[in-house]
This record gives C-alpha cells, sequence and structure tokens, in this order.
C-alpha cells in the first residue's frame, strides 16, 4: 500500500542563520491538501488569499511556507528523483504560510473545473520544514516568523528581464521600454511608469499595463492576440511584435498611442476633476486595452508602412467621450479588452457619420499568413 504524505520535491537540506537545519525544496501541489491547521493559526483572510491567488495566475514567485514535521520518518519517492516523502497524511502541519496555501488550494480547485485556465504558478511555492517537531515549538516559530513577507510584484520581475549593468537582458524589447521611460528621451509619460513593487505618488501605471496595452495595439501584426496573461507571456509577446516591425515603427507607434491618451484623457494624472479629484477612469487596463485593440482592428488609424496616424477627426471624437458616464465607467472593472467596451468605443468614434466614413474594419489574415506586409522585417537570406 502506498504511502501518504506531503511531498517536497527538489528537496534538500539548508541551514538557516540560526544553525537550524532544515529541509527545504518545492511543494507538490497535489500533496498540498493535506498540511494541517493548528490550533495557533488565524483564519484565512479572504481578501489576502485572493490577492495572493492572482499572484500564482500572474506567474509571481511568492515567498516560501514554513512547516512542521511531527516525525522524523522521511523517504525517497518512487519515481520522483529528489524527492521527499514526509510519511503520515496528517503529521506535516502549516506553520507560517496558510493564506499562501489556501490561495493554492483554490487555485488548483478553479483548474479542476476548468482546464482551461493558466497553469499559472502551481508548480512554485517553496517550502522549508522543521522536522519533528511538536505543537510547542510550531506555536513558538509560528510567533517568532516574519510575518511582513510581501508577495514580489510581477511588475520588479518584468523589469528585470532588462537585465542591469553587468547582466544581459532576457528580452530586449523590455529593456527598449525601460529606457524609453525613464531616461531622458523626451517621453510624454517618462517617469509616470512604475517598475518597483507599487507606484509613487507619481506614476500613473505599471510597466506590465502598458507593455499589454502595446500588445493589444499591436495585435495585427501577427494576426491574433498573443498571449499575456503574466509578466514573462506579456515580454514575450512583445518580443514577438517587437520581431516583426521595424523598430523605429514600433516606436512610433508607442509614442502616438500614448501622445494621444495623455493628449484626450489626461493619464498623466491619477485623478480627474478640480474638486471631486476622483479617479480617471482611462487610467483603467480594460479602456486602455479595448481602446489599443480598436484601433489595432481598424485600418483607419495606419499608414501604408505601418505607422499610428491620428487625424484631427480622431482626436476630437476621443475628447468627446464621456468618461463620465456611470454605465460606461462600470464596465471597465477588470482587465484586458472587452467587447462591449470596444463596441461603444467604436459607436463614438462612428456617431454621425455617413457608413461611408465609419471605422474600416481589418480584413481577417488567412491562417499561416503574415498580418501586415508593408511594415514587416526584411530578413536577409
Amino acid at each position: 500500500m502506498q504511502k501518504k504524505g506531503i511531498i517536497i520535491e527538489n528537496a534538500r537540506y539548508e541551514t538557516l542563520k540560526n544553525g537550524q537545519r532544515v529541509l527545504a525544496g518545492r511543494l507538490s501541489p497535489h500533496t498540498a491538501h493535506l498540511l494541517q491547521v493548528g490550533p495557533y493559526q488565524r483564519e484565512p483572510i479572504p481578501a489576502h488569499v485572493a490577492k495572493i491567488k492572482k499572484a500564482l495566475a500572474d506567474g509571481s514567485p511568492l515567498p516560501h511556507i514554513w512547516v512542521g514535521f511531527r516525525s522524523i520518518e522521511i523517504e525517497d519517492v518512487p519515481g520522483m528523483p529528489g524527492s521527499k516523502l514526509l510519511v503520515g497524511p496528517k503529521m506535516s502541519y502549516l506553520i507560517d504560510g496558510l493564506q499562501r496555501n489556501t490561495a493554492l488550494l483554490s487555485y488548483i480547485a478553479d483548474y479542476i473545473a476548468d482546464p482551461t485556465l493558466d497553469q499559472g504558478n502551481l508548480n512554485s511555492l517553496e517550502v522549508q520544514v522543521f522536522v519533528n517537531t511538536t505543537e510547542e515549538i510550531e506555536k513558538n516559530l509560528f510567533r517568532d516568523v516574519n510575518s511582513t513577507s510581501r508577495i514580489v510584484s510581477g511588475n520588479v520581475l518584468f523589469r528585470n528581464m532588462a537585465g542591469t549593468a553587468d547582466t544581459k537582458p532576457e528580452s530586449q524589447v523590455v529593456k527598449l521600454l525601460l529606457d524609453l521611460t525613464t531616461v531622458g528621451s523626451g517621453f510624454v509619460l517618462q517617469r509616470k511608469i512604475g517598475w518597483k513593487q507599487s507606484l509613487s505618488k507619481d506614476e500613473v501605471m505599471n510597466a506590465v499595463t502598458m507593455a499589454q496595452v502595446l500588445c493589444y495595439l499591436h495585435k495585427h501584426v501577427t494576426g491574433k492576440m498573443q498571449r499575456i496573461g503574466n509578466y514573462r507571456t506579456v515580454a514575450a509577446s512583445l518580443d514577438t511584435i517587437h520581431s516583426r516591425v521595424d523598430d523605429a515603427v514600433f516606436w512610433d507607434n508607442t509614442r502616438a498611442f500614448f501622445n494621444a491618451m495623455v493628449q484626450c484623457f489626461r493619464i498623466d494624472h491619477k485623478t480627474v476633476g478640480s474638486m471631486t479629484k476622483s479617479k480617471n477612469p482611462a487610467l483603467m487596463n480594460v479602456f486602455m486595452a479595448s481602446l489599443a485593440k480598436v484601433i489595432s482592428d481598424h485600418e483607419n488609424f495606419w499608414d501604408n508602412d505601418g505607422r499610428l496616424r491620428f487625424t484631427d477627426r480622431h482626436i476630437a471624437r476621443m475628447k468627446n467621450f464621456d468618461m463620465r458616464d456611470a454605465d460606461f465607467v462600470a464596465m471597465l472593472a477588470g482587465g484586458g479588452a472587452k467587447p462591449q467596451v470596444e463596441y461603444h468605443i467604436i459607436e463614438a468614434f462612428n456617431k454621425g457619420l455617413q457608413e461611408k466614413n465609419y471605422l474600416k474594419k481589418r480584413i481577417p489574415v488567412p491562417a499561416g499568413r503574415e498580418a501586415y506586409k508593408p511594415h514587416l522585417r526584411v530578413v536577409a537570406k
């Protein structure tokens, strides 16, 4: 009969700063439900759990969890080299990481119910196991553990892909985007884009959001929407787009779009209104993504060389968008482009025009064909 218990993958012994030896590794997600909760633990906090679930979906790493194993019976796992089994289905207790494990179990349940979901970061919950503990030992560790650990933002990890003076960038386009928004480039949102854990008072959006919008803006380049579920897929999608578009064209398009966003919607400010100072709805991810996708999907905004061009009529129409409409703003909750928001944006562009002057939808690109040849790179053979 196969023994039950927590499985630790990539297991190895480590020594903590206080000299104590622990078994470290990665928690096998299919055994996470066997972790027990001692009476010294606090209850799961829904808001905190929801935030951690989002981090799992985004691919952001989480701080390791602490587990107390009330035994010394540890065995190798057949067929899983480098893995260890903590023998006993009710011998492993969470010391620190209840919220993280609760979020992991909830995300696993979502994935089982809908296998089309991105697996996200299910296999990256690191663990440190204290062996041969008692409830009293675990309670003291629970009291002493640093409870202020924060989830590392995918925004920080996105920035790290730009490399440093001593390391090569993982993504060239992320490096260029970082330079555009932080160095003296004259970009309209220079020093307004956040690349750290959280936004400063002067920053209006984080870098990953900006990059996602650029993916929607250049959807026509590849003929389909690239995956942009987390910071890594955003970087990969941008690299794919950038490889197919002339470098100068890509950055001209970036400047043109955000210049118009500032001119028409004042997205260089977090709030609008001299008295109410309400949040600027144009900064919401859904609005920017939907507008970018509408622009990508219609020929009216593009020159033959693939450059984004806004006419005076386009600018006037966007300036007249009713961003105070409560029903419209309510649609902007969530993330990514939404068909109903796209519909309202298209209606705003077409309002009062004769049909011949409506936005012209791109002809769908046949499968296997290049999306928009005039501005694709020519690769020498």
